[in-house]
């Protein structure tokens, strides 16, 4: 008997110790994300967003998989939560997500379902550029990408300047 209760212990032990680990790895990896180590762009993407609150590790990341931001609430007198720094921000404004939840929404940025106003959605092939819906194959001052400006007399074409 007392072997069947050693061996038993030798497996709690293991366990008890990956289990500290994981914790551990979980605890730096939001740790990670919440201070922008692990962005890729540096800058938080606002997008059409779900009205549950989320739980546990969720509230601390910005980019999370739920896709909710508990800092882009609007309050009753349509004022945003969160004060957004620099202009990388335009035009914030509290919209309407289709949960029927107002929440703080960049409509003068890239967001392409929410571009220059509440809603408004740019179709395909045009993407939002500075709350404009643009073709990025055609746009010269827009050109493959958002800001991406072709030189004097070059066209864009197939989101290229100058495309031969």
């Amino acid at each position: 008997m007392n072997s069947l209760s050693a061996n038993s212990k030798s497996h709690v032990m293991p366990k008890a110790l990956l289990f500290s680990l994981l914790a551990l790895s979980a605890l730096l990896l939001v740790v990670a994300i919440d201070s922008g180590e692990l962005e890729d762009n540096g800058r938080n993407e606002v997008a059409l967003l779900e009205s549950k609150r989320p739980t546990g590790r969720f509230l601390l990341q910005r980019n999370n998989p739920r896709g909710y931001y508990w800092w882009n609430e609007c309050y009753s007198d349509n004022r945003c939560r969160r004060l957004y720094p620099g202009p990388e921000y335009r035009d914030i404004r509290c919209c309407w997500n289709t949960r029927n939840s107002l929440l703080c929404i960049d409509v003068g940025g890239e967001d392409r379902f929410n571009c220059g106003r509440c809603a408004q959605a740019c179709n395909w092939p045009r993407s939002c550029c500075g709350g404009v819906c643009v073709n990025l194959n055609s746009n010269r001052n827009n050109c493959g990408r958002c800001g991406n400006m072709c030189g004097r007399g070059d066209r864009c074409i197939r989101g290229m300047c100058n495309y031969n």
